[in-house]
This record gives C-alpha cells, structure tokens and sequence, in this order.
C-alpha cells in the first residue's frame, strides 16, 4: 500500500475503515457512506492489502455494499438446525415483503 502519500488524517481514517471492516465484515453505504468513499477510492491497495492476509475484498456496485470473504472459510460458524429453519424463514419473509 502507498502510504506516503497520505497525510496523517488520511492514515487514520483508513486504518478506522480496515479494522471496521474487519470486525463488521461488510459495509452498506447507505448506513456508512464515508467508509464506503474510503474503501472505493483505495480499491486496488485495500484489495492486495487483504488478499496477501487471505482475505476477497469485494465491492459491490449493484448493492452498495462492501464486504470481506475468507478465501479458506474457516471462520465459517456451524449453525444448528433449529437456527438454520429461523433463518430461513426470515429469508423468505424478508424476500416476500421486498
């Protein structure tokens, strides 16, 4: 990453947005639209920055959302039944009211 460049301010509000990113795992620019402008401007280093620690960086345009994936997917949560059919069924009420 070009950190050179930056000024101080500039390094600070980016080191906010990655260790924001990394505890919510995604972010909606409606809710946080600065920390979305952050992570859009500095795409291509936050991309390789994350890549290298084993980690997507995508940016979707069509959501406005960004979010992080683990490319092993071992920080994946195992879900009981019972938590799975909740789930499900607010999927599906969400998706009927949409």
């Amino acid at each position: 990453m070009v950190f050179k460049d930056m000024s101080d301010s500039e390094k600070e509000k980016l080191r906010e947005v990655i260790n924001r990113l990394l505890e919510v795992n995604m972010l909606v620019k409606e809710k946080e639209r600065e920390m979305y402008a952050i992570i859009r401007r500095n795409k291509t280093d936050l991309t390789s920055y994350f890549h290298f620690l084993g980690w997507d960086l995508t940016v979707d345009e069509r959501h406005e959302c960004i979010y992080l994936h683990n490319q092993d997917s071992r920080l994946r949560r195992r879900l009981d039944r019972e938590s799975t059919i909740w789930l499900l069924i607010l999927r599906i009420l969400y998706e009927e009211k949409r």
